[in-house]
């Protein structure tokens, strides 16, 4: 799967390798290295993104447990159980969705 940011990337990294090729000679290995590692910045921008979005949500589901008193009796456990499934399942409903 291929984000549309990377496609958009892609030809971004086109047009700079014949700009710059017009001036300097620039192998294709240069150029494949260097589209390698812009691919992967995307990657890694996304990835910390996705972590920090991850983190931020996990600290809600704590604060929710502490809330509810999960720890106090079975009911507040179960209690807290069914809404943090509530919250996860609103959360995971919340995100649009790209179908390829």
């Amino acid at each position: 799967m291929k984000p549309n940011m990377d496609q958009n990337r892609v030809y971004y990294l086109r047009r700079i390798y014949f700009d710059y090729r017009l001036t300097v000679q620039v192998s294709f290995d240069e150029h494949s290295r260097f589209e390698s590692l812009e691919r992967n910045r995307v990657s890694n921008i996304s990835f910390v993104v996705s972590s920090a979005g991850e983190v931020f949500i996990l600290g809600i589901m704590i604060g929710i447990l502490r809330a509810v008193k999960s720890d106090v009796s079975v009911e507040n456990n179960t209690m807290a159980f069914s809404v943090l499934l509530a919250f996860s399942g609103g959360i995971w409903c919340s995100f649009p969705r790209q179908f390829t």
